[in-house]
């Protein structure tokens, strides 16, 4: 459970608009089902292939669904600001296999904000800043990206490519071993802040007016702070998701 729904920033991420050729949402409830498969960056946890739903609202200036709640704040001259309430989901609540017996991470929630900025007409620089509201770790995470949208033929392909910085403690909470949870083959680790790049394709392409095939794929190269981690046993993370949805 807690693996795919971590995926889903990015397969809902192919919907949103993202640069001043996407098209704009359709109000309304959208529902729909996902495959995916991803690897896992923890020592002795499988990779994961899933199936799951996808379930979102379109309101007036907002909308909500399982990557939590936007709502628009400034929409003008190619400039689009929005708030932001976002649960933040890890493999390491409740881990099952064996070298994280011990670790135990609770799903926390993210209140921050995000902008994006046409450079061109098919061209977007985003930038997402969350910080940590409930008391767990407080810590925070700016992500900065550039998408580029393009054809290819009849398809249309979504480009993007940024960084993602991780306080020390934020990356603490998530790839750290606290004292206590310190065994004979595991030592306590405290991993300072981290930088994360990242690159990713997306496309999605209608066959009605009502639903859209959609696909996602994504890798992240782990900055050494985290690879660095006794509970941490890669240092890059892959996913691809493929998909459809339906818009009423």
């Amino acid at each position: 459970m807690t693996r795919y729904l971590a995926g889903l920033a990015l397969v809902l991420s192919v919907f949103a608009t993202g640069t001043a050729v996407a098209q704009e949402q359709p109000q309304g409830l959208s529902f729909g089902l996902a495959a995916g498969v991803s690897n896992s960056l923890y020592v002795g946890d499988e990779d994961d292939t899933s199936v799951f739903p996808l379930l979102s609202y379109q309101g007036q200036g907002f909308s909500v669904g399982f990557d939590g709640l936007t709502v628009d704040m400034i929409d003008r001259g190619g400039m689009r600001v929005q708030g932001r309430l976002a649960p933040r989901f890890t493999a390491l609540e409740d881990p099952d296999a064996a070298a994280l017996q011990g670790l135990d991470r609770d799903i926390t929630v993210d209140a921050g904000f995000s902008l994006a900025y046409d450079i061109s007409p098919q061209a977007t620089v985003n930038a997402t800043f969350l910080q940590e509201i409930t008391g767990e770790h407080d810590g925070r995470e700016l992500t900065v990206d550039v998408r580029h949208q393009l054809m290819l033929g009849q398809l249309p392909l979504g480009l993007s490519a940024g960084l993602t910085w991780q306080s020390e403690d934020l990356a603490g909470y998530l790839y750290g071993v606290r004292p206590s949870e310190a065994t004979g083959t595991r030592p306590a680790y405290r991993p300072d802040a981290a930088v994360i790049p990242f690159v990713g394709v997306s496309t999605a392409f209608p066959i009605t007016d009502s639903a859209a095939i959609f696909a996602t794929a994504q890798a992240s190269f782990l900055d050494d702070t985290i690879t660095d981690s006794p509970i941490v046993d890669e240092d890059r993370l892959y996913s691809a998701n493929i998909g459809i949805q339906f818009n009423f």
